[in-house]
C-alpha cells in the first residue's frame, strides 16, 4: 500500500459493529477505511419489502432506551420514519409444535405459557440455587442454559435475542452482550436474587425513563 493510500484505521466488515466503529472514528476526526466483501452495507441487518409487507431477515426491532441512540437517529435524519411501540404493549409469537405461541415479557405469564414444559418451568424456578458462576468468555446460550436450563436457552432466549442481535447466541459473549445480567450473577450469585435485592437507579445518566421498541417505516436496514 502506497503512502497516499495509507489509512491509520482499517475496519473489516460493514455490519452494525463496523459502521458503529466508523461513526466513532468520524466523530473523533480520525481517518479510516472500511473493507466489506458484499455489495451492500448492514451485515445481518436486511429489510425486504414484498407486496404489502416488510420482512426483516436479521434484527427486527431496537430498544430505544438511550439518549445516544436518539441522537444518532436524529443525525441520520430518521426521526419521522420511526415506528414505536411500548415494551408492555408489544406482542411476540414463537413458532413451535406446528403453531404460533404468544410469549410475554411478564415472567409469571411465561411460566404459564405452553412454550416450555413443566419440567423446564421448575428448572427456571431452581435458578437461585445454582452455585456456579460465569467467566468472561462464556456465551449467552451457555450462560442461560447453565442458570435456567436448556429449554429456556433454546426455545425462548435464542429466538428472542436473534431478533435483537441477528446472530447465534452460542457465539455471543455474555459479559459483552448482556453486561447487566452478567453483573447480577457476579454480585448476587443469581439473576432472580439480583432482580429482587439490587438497588435500581431509576435516574441513570443517558437513559430514557420509558423505553420503547422501535423500527422504521422502511425497516431497520
Amino acid at each position: 500500500m502506497s503512502k497516499e493510500n495509507f489509512k491509520k484505521n482499517i475496519i473489516i466488515g460493514a455490519g452494525i459493529a463496523g459502521l458503529s466503529a466508523a461513526v466513532k472514528l468520524k466523530n473523533a476526526s480520525e481517518e479510516f477505511l472500511i473493507l466489506e466483501k458484499d455489495s451492500r452495507l448492514g451485515g445481518t441487518w436486511r429489510s425486504i419489502k414484498y407486496k404489502n409487507s416488510l420482512y426483516e431477515f436479521g434484527p427486527n426491532t431496537i430498544i430505544d432506551k438511550s439518549l445516544a441512540l436518539r441522537e444518532l437517529i436524529e443525525k441520520a435524519g430518521l426521526e419521522n420514519e420511526i415506528l414505536a411501540s411500548g415494551l408492555k404493549q408489544a406482542k411476540r409469537y414463537f413458532y413451535r409444535n406446528n403453531g404460533f405461541l404468544e410469549i410475554s415479557s411478564n415472567p409469571l405469564k411465561l411460566l404459564f405459557s405452553k412454550i416450555i414444559g413443566i419440567k423446564a418451568k421448575f428448572r427456571i424456578l431452581f435458578e437461585p440455587f445454582v452455585n456456579s458462576k460465569s467467566n468472561e468468555k462464556e456465551s449467552v446460550f451457555d450462560f442461560f442454559s447453565r442458570r435456567f436450563g436448556y429449554d429456556m436457552a433454546q426455545y425462548i432466549l435464542s429466538p428472542a435475542l436473534q431478533g435483537v442481535w441477528g446472530g447465534d447466541t452460542r457465539q455471543l459473549n455474555m459479559s459483552a452482550a448482556m453486561p447487566s445480567l452478567y453483573k447480577l450473577e457476579q454480585d448476587f450469585g443469581s439473576i432472580i436474587k439480583g432482580f429482587l435485592f439490587s438497588k435500581k437507579n431509576k435516574t441513570k445518566e443517558n437513559s430514557i425513563k420509558r423505553p420503547q421498541i422501535i423500527s422504521f417505516k422502511n425497516g431497520l436496514e
